[in-house]
């Protein structure tokens, strides 16, 4: 299977989550569907959980109520990343998928040796 095909395949459902820290609710019946080529941008003043909902979202945080369901490959910016002088964004987007480019790379070998016999 090719890295595209997997990336065609990627979907992200978030299905009434809730988070509440300090017993104050952050997130609450939070439903959204993220499929294969979109792009989601949280926008919104500060504290009011944008934070919160990526780290959910990409399986760092379990949260109090509700289901994330992912499918395929999520890659996530963080809000601040450290940086030399000489790296560029690209460079560190490099480094985040670093991990998941390598698996994909061993699943298509695998898939070329079964389909080899």
């Amino acid at each position: 299977m090719s890295t595209t095909v997997v990336r065609s395949r990627a979907h992200l459902t978030a299905t009434d989550v809730s988070v509440a820290r300090g017993g104050k609710p952050v997130l609450t019946g939070v439903d959204l569907t993220v499929s294969a080529g979109d792009r989601l941008g949280v926008v919104g003043e500060n504290g009011r959980g944008k934070t919160t909902l990526l780290q959910i979202l990409a399986g760092r945080l379990a949260p109090d109520s509700g289901q994330v369901h992912r499918a395929g490959a999520l890659g996530i910016a963080d809000q601040e990343m450290p940086i030399a002088d000489d790296r560029t964004v690209g460079d560190l987007i490099d480094v985040e998928l670093a991990d998941i480019r390598a698996v994909l790379g061993v699943l298509d070998a695998a898939t070329a040796a079964l389909a080899e016999g």
